[in-house]
């Protein structure tokens, strides 16, 4: 419903703006027939505006990977049942997800980090089915609920026994954290994403 709306006001916005410009403007590079607005654009102007406007998209990102890439990063120790974990995190301030059951911190974590943890297979399982392989283990599993700009979607996650976090020279030690599994690599020097909150805690 959301969306319709969005959708709706934006067309409004932009039928009434050029309406205006057509009005105040009087310029014969606008002309509006049928409802279709037909812009009067040289293509050497055409051609140059394109150019500039992906210079500069270019630009912005190469300036937000440089950003992200002097962003605050820790180590994880993770452990699960038996098996062990380390990795680079990136510290995200932006990041609040929580497990529904107990209210527990959740980190992120990518799909190879979670196959030294489970194993390939068992990984792959999860993440495609969002649910354990056998049963052995099944209390241990979760869904988590996740919001982001391109939409909603559910991952899959585990609820770990012990994770250390080492910030500089400074330990800490954190029981019962849930990591969430991301199907992908993160793209980046890191394989895990953790809430600023929970460095603070």
């Amino acid at each position: 419903m959301l969306d319709i709306f969005v959708l709706f006001s934006v067309t409004f916005c932009f039928a009434g703006l050029i309406l205006g410009l057509n009005l105040l403007i009087s310029s014969n590079r606008i002309s509006v027939n049928n409802g279709a607005v037909y812009f009067d654009i040289s293509p050497l102007v055409l051609i140059t505006s394109a150019f500039i406007f992906y210079i500069i998209i270019l630009i912005y990102k190469k300036v937000k990977a440089n950003n992200l890439a002097e962003s605050k990063k820790v180590e994880l120790e993770l452990y699960y049942i038996g098996t062990y974990a380390k990795v680079k995190a990136l510290v995200d301030s932006g990041h609040s997800l929580t497990d529904m059951l107990t209210d527990s911190e959740v980190i992120i974590i990518d799909l190879k980090t979670a196959s030294e943890l489970l194993g390939q297979s068992e990984a792959n399982y999860v993440v495609e089915h969002l649910m354990p392989l056998n049963n052995e283990n099944a209390e241990r599993f979760r869904a988590i609920p996740v919001k982001t700009v391109s939409g909603k979607s559910i991952l899959s996650a585990i609820r770990l026994d012990r994770m250390t976090v080492i910030d500089s020279s400074e330990k800490k030690l954190y029981k019962n954290t849930v990591a969430a599994i991301m199907k992908d690599t993160f793209g980046g020097d890191y394989s895990a994403i953790i809430s600023e909150q929970i460095i603070k805690n």
